[in-house]
């Protein structure tokens, strides 16, 4: 079953001008119900988050110490948030490791202000 806040190298294609491109830890940052139909197949996109070792700290990036299968200090790159097919992502070869519940709190308060959210 895949979670909100899972961490797995996906294929990103070739980067283009500042895009960011390559094979690269992703970190899958969707609610359950979208969870739900890609592991029953009736959806085949995932919101995804790409991670940089890049450490440029700054306002919409969270920093990720390596852990488990994750093998670099990373930076959740909250402004290059996208949508991916599936068969992009490596899901065979399991998640690298998984967000904490205050870092999936902290990426949600980074997503919050990026997109102008108010209540």
């Amino acid at each position: 079953m895949i979670t909100k806040g899972a961490i797995y190298l996906a294929n990103l294609g070739t980067k283009a001008q500042n895009d960011i491109g390559k094979i690269r830890p992703v970190c899958i940052f969707q609610n359950r119900m979208l969870n739900r139909a890609i592991d029953t197949g009736a959806y085949q996109e995932a919101i995804i988050i790409p991670l940089s070792t890049q450490l440029l700290g700054g306002d919409y990036r969270l920093k990720i110490a390596k852990r488990e299968r994750l093998e670099h200090d990373s930076e959740l790159f909250c402004n290059g948030l996208r949508m991916i097919s599936v068969e992009r992502i490596f899901f065979a070869q399991g998640a690298l490791t998984q967000l904490t519940p205050l870092e999936i709190k902290a990426v949600e308060q980074i997503l919050y202000d990026l997109l102008g959210c108010s209540l």
